[in-house]
């Protein structure tokens, strides 16, 4: 299983870095026309696309790597999880934690606390859904959508302290590794 998860992870790595290529040779295609053309706008906002189209593909890959065999990979539930399930799945559904507890703030747990957030986050998409069993993938979905968001604030972050784009981008691809 290690194998087929590594190789498939070295083909994402191969299929981008050749979608950088492309990307970049395209860009570079006419250079003497594009540059001494009387229309800059018109470069500028191709400029701006192929970034965006970079950024996209970064988030293709971020979720097909964070997506893919989701439910197989740890196996099973791990004991963390399943409390966070109870404790989500009984919010949802009658608005008390495992110990009766209405609405806590924090969640106690076999050694010590949990965290709120993530089980709040999983009880709205379990009454979101109307879900009334244990789902390995609904209960991993908020980590996916947390790392989504990480993604998006490390590239505003990148883009903010370096003024630049392209390092923006940089950063944003090393969080998705």
């Amino acid at each position: 299983m290690e194998t087929i998860y590594l190789f498939f992870t070295f083909c994402l790595f191969c299929f981008f870095a050749l979608f950088c290529c492309i990307g970049m040779y395209k860009q570079n295609v006419g250079y003497f026309e594009r540059h001494f053309a009387q229309n800059k706008k018109r470069d500028r906002l191709f400029f701006l696309k192929s970034k965006g189209m970079l950024l996209l593909g970064i988030g293709i890959l971020f979720l097909f790597t964070r997506l893919y065999a989701i439910t197989d990979v740890p196996r099973g539930f791990h004991v963390d999880e399943a409390g966070m399930a109870y404790d989500a799945f009984s919010l949802a559904h009658f608005g008390v934690d495992r110990y009766q507890y209405p609405f806590p703030v924090c969640f106690n747990s076999f050694f010590g606390a949990q965290s709120v957030l993530y089980a709040y986050c999983y009880a709205f998409l379990v009454k979101l859904l109307d879900c009334w069993d244990f789902n390995l993938f609904l209960v991993r979905l908020p980590a996916v959508i947390g790392g989504l968001l990480v993604l998006i604030s490390a590239y505003q972050l990148g883009k903010r302290i370096t003024q630049k784009t392209r390092f923006a981008l940089i950063f944003a691809f090393v969080v998705v590794l």
